[in-house]
Formats: structure tokens, sequence, C-alpha cells
């Protein structure tokens, strides 16, 4: 799953400089960019806070200290 949150927050990077090179045009709420800005940061913060524990859990498995869970 630590690959779902790199996606999210690549995704999210990839929106934010869309967004900036929008000029003017994203701070209206009828501009798609400004929808697809904040559908991204949105799916970003969900996807990070639901699985806030897998980062540390690999972490903990590519440092040989073992899991904490027997879900990995």
């Amino acid at each position: 799953m630590a690959g779902g949150v790199n996606a999210a927050r690549q995704s999210a990077k990839a929106a934010s400089m869309t967004y900036d090179a929008g000029g003017g045009l994203p701070i209206y709420a009828s501009s798609l960019l400004q929808w697809c800005f904040r559908d991204v940061h949105a799916t970003t913060l969900y996807i990070i806070m639901v699985n806030a524990g897998v980062c540390e859990k690999t972490g903990r498995l590519y440092l040989g200290i073992g899991a904490t869970s027997p879900m990995l």
C-alpha cells in the first residue's frame, strides 16, 4: 500500500503544478482546474490518513526491526 500513498502524493504534486500553471483561471469555482485540485488533494489526505501506519510498518520490515502486525 506504500505504493498507493506515493501515487497519491505524486498525483497531488502534478495537480499543484497544473493549478499553478493555470494563472488566474483556477480561482473560479467553475474552473475544472480548481475541481481537480480540490479532489486530488482531498483524496491524498484521505489515503495518507487511512494508511498512515503502512509506511511505518513497511519501514520496520526494510530495517529488519520486525513487523508489528501479523498482516504483513
